[in-house]
């Protein structure tokens, strides 16, 4: 039986600006993308909370925007640096950085860490807490979570697609017609079709935005709950998809029982129990006269 496979192996370049003579590149695009849409996602839960928690107040979408503007300064440079600095300190080898220290800086060639990126966003709202909590009182570090993990997940999303444009991440090899031969990536087995890994994992993450995004309303009478689940469902997935990646680390070897993304996943799958428990707990709730109305959401 002859299978039909896609063959990948587009330019990883979009187009490129004039007179600088600068190339614009399909992951940097959709990185942007990412963090532009997740902005105004962001910019909506927390006009959502804000309605809740700043009864009486005026102007509370102008407000919404204004606190969206000072988080974002202090979660995108997060992310980016911690997302970067994860990738090279676990995935390549120091002699690469010890090369081209500069390499850090250039995000834009592909080569961010997913879990970075959690870790970054993490420093980046106790930063934002530290020099905001008396502007934003209403705001607790679990709080926060729960308002950016959604759009978090959807910036992670598109920097995955970008992910494929590249090829990177490759997927193990496959027979099935849904494989992909990727055609310039130094780690593709020539002819061979592999599992378009970053793709299920891209899904993965529209998916779990969109459905929380639902329960956002519910879900956030109660601290912790929205990304307790996110980081129990999303992670497990993405220790599940671990198994169909190619090795990505030089310091663990193909032949050991996990990977490093699964080793860097563990964690983060534990917090997931913790939060989604604590919870469930009656202190957790943001507002407590709500809460037999909506402990059965």
């Amino acid at each position: 039986m002859i299978m039909a496979w896609i063959y990948w192996n587009p330019s990883i370049k979009a187009f490129t600006i004039p007179w600088i003579n600068h190339d614009v590149v399909w992951y940097g695009i959709l990185f942007a993308l990412g963090i532009f849409f997740s902005y105004f996602v962001l910019a909506h839960l927390i006009f959502k909370f804000f309605l809740r928690t700043l009864k009486g107040e005026e102007n509370l979408k102008a407000k919404a925007f204004a606190c969206v503007d000072k988080l974002c300064l202090y979660l995108v440079s997060c992310m980016v640096l911690f997302s970067r600095l994860f990738h090279l300190l676990f995935y390549e080898k120091m002699d690469y950085i010890a090369a081209d220290p500069l390499v850090i800086f250039k995000v834009w060639e592909g080569g961010l860490s997913s879990h970075g990126g959690v870790i970054g966003l993490f420093v980046g709202m106790v930063l934002f807490l530290i020099r905001e909590s008396r502007t934003y009182p209403v705001f607790s570090f679990v709080t926060l979570i729960d308002l950016i993990i959604v759009p978090g997940m959807l910036t992670g999303a598109f920097i995955r697609v970008g992910n494929f444009i590249n090829q990177e991440i490759l997927g193990t090899p496959t027979t099935h017609f849904f494989g992909v031969i990727f055609g310039s990536s130094s780690f593709a087995q020539h002819g061979i079709a592999l599992h378009p890994v970053v793709l299920y994992e891209a899904l993965i993450y529209f998916v779990a935005c969109l459905f929380f995004s639902i329960k956002f309303s519910k879900w956030i009478y109660f601290r912790g709950r929205i990304a307790g689940w996110m980081f129990l469902t999303v992670f497990t997935a993405r220790f599940v998809l671990e198994f169909f990646k190619q090795s990505q680390s030089y310091y663990i070897e193909s032949a050991h029982l996990l990977n490093m993304g699964q080793m860097l996943t563990l964690p983060l799958i534990v917090l997931g129990f913790y939060l989604t428990y604590q919870s469930f707990k009656p202190s957790s709730a943001l507002f407590m006269r709500d809460v037999r109305e909506k402990e059965g959401a």
